[in-house]
């Protein structure tokens, strides 16, 4: 999984056309190199795996990256940030997985 985090301060239009240009195809790690401002931007973005009932990130935006598809990527405007999150993959079959998603862990 990765993010890209972005104060509010930066703006909503500017959060929507960073997205846009995610979903044109620009690269994810690139975009978070050049405007997130969490622990990971210079990662790429890059969170590695996420699951259920982990505490690396908050309940609420874990639940958003459980019900996106792998490649899918989605804008989350909440507490004062602009998040935008991509599950790069999803490991069916463990034990854990939300009840409509197949798998335990996004990365």
């Amino acid at each position: 999984m990765r993010t890209l985090t972005m104060p509010k301060s930066t703006g909503r239009q500017s959060a929507e056309k960073i997205h846009a240009d995610l979903l044109a195809g620009a690269d994810f790690a690139e975009k978070a190199r050049e405007h997130s401002i969490d622990s990971f931007s210079e990662d790429g973005g890059l969170r590695g795996e996420i699951t259920q009932g982990s505490d690396a990130l908050r309940k609420d935006l874990i639940d958003v990256a459980f019900s996106l598809k792998a490649g899918e990527i989605r804008l989350v405007d909440d507490q004062g940030f602009y998040y935008i999150i991509k599950v790069d993959s999803s490991q069916p079959g463990k034990p854990g997985a939300a009840d409509d998603f197949e798998a335990p862990g996004v990365r």
